[in-house]
C-alpha cells in the first residue's frame, strides 16, 4: 500500500532533523501575484540553489501547500 503525501513528507522531515539535511524546505515569502477572470498565479521567493535544483537538476519537486493559518497555529503546539 502506498503512503499518503503527508506521511512521506513527515518521514523526510524527520530524516532531515536526524541527519541535519534539508530534503524538505519551507519557503513562505510571497513576492508577487497576478489574477485574471479564471485563475491566479503567485510567486514565492526561494534561494538560488533550490531554484537550480528545481529547474536544472530536476532533483526537487515544488509543491504549493495552502493551510488555514488559524488552524495551523491552533494545532502547532498541541
Amino acid at each position: 500500500m502506498s503512503k499518503r503525501l503527508f506521511q512521506i513528507l513527515d518521514d523526510i522531515n524527520v530524516a532531515d532533523i536526524e541527519n541535519e539535511t534539508q530534503m524538505v524546505g519551507v519557503f513562505n515569502q510571497v513576492v508577487g501575484g497576478d489574477m485574471n477572470k479564471t485563475n491566479a498565479k503567485i510567486s514565492i521567493g526561494i534561494d538560488r540553489e533550490t531554484f537550480q535544483k528545481i529547474t536544472i537538476e530536476k532533483s526537487k519537486i515544488p509543491i504549493l501547500l495552502v493551510i488555514d493559518k488559524d488552524e495551523y497555529f491552533k494545532r502547532k503546539d498541541s
